[in-house]
This record gives structure tokens, sequence and C-alpha cells, in this order.
């Protein structure tokens, strides 16, 4: 459970430091929504850092569980893809939030551009 927990709490994270730029990138001023836009990278990083992890984890106690005593193996495999479904469940989240935070960064270059254009 920790690790399915540390997952998710990573992608907490990473949900607050969307904060700033749900606001729209179009309002804040370019140096702050790259500055938000990086931090989101940054948390997004550290969650599919998370997700490795704990898909690694879980596939060697799938392994584990296989020797387990007949009586036990059900309880216990069902128990580990309750939790690699919480973790797959963050991962499906965080490739939108990827190809959100790609968009999102798109515009604040083309803001970017646009403003040096009209220097």
């Amino acid at each position: 459970a920790a690790k399915a927990t540390a997952v998710e709490d990573a992608f907490l994270k990473a949900t607050e430091a969307e904060g700033p730029i749900l606001k729209g990138v179009e309002t804040l001023p370019v140096d702050e929504s790259s500055a938000a836009i990086a931090a989101c990278k940054e948390a997004a990083a550290v969650v599919e850092a998370e997700v490795g992890k704990a898909r690694t984890f879980f596939k060697a106690k799938q392994v584990v569980v296989k020797c387990f005593p007949e009586a036990v193996r059900g309880s216990a495999a069902e128990d580990l893809t309750a939790l690699s479904g919480r973790v797959e469940a963050v991962a499906q989240k965080l490739a939108k939030y990827v190809k959100e935070m790609g968009l999102r960064e798109s515009k604040v270059l083309l803001r970017e551009v646009m403003l040096k254009v009209q220097e």
C-alpha cells in the first residue's frame, strides 16, 4: 500500500504545482508561466519515477505470491492487483497531465515569441 500511496501523493503534489497555471497561462506573465510549467514538469518527473518504482515492486511481488500456499495466494494476488490498479490509474492521469502541460508550454512559448517580435 505504501508504494501506491507514494505514487498518489506524488501526483497530488503535481496537481498542486499546476495551481498557478489553472488560471490560464494567457493571464500570467510569461516568466511566471514558464516557472510554473517548469515546476509541473519537475513534479511530473517525480510521479513518473514513483510509478516506475511501484510497477517494478508489484511485478516482483507477483512472482513471490505465486510461491505462496494455495490458501493465501488468491487473496494476496487480489490485493496486489488492487494496489497495482491504483498505480495504473495515476499513470493514466499522469499521461493526460503531461499532454496538457505540453499544450500549455506551447502557448507560453508562442506568447514569448510574440512578445519578442513586438519589441
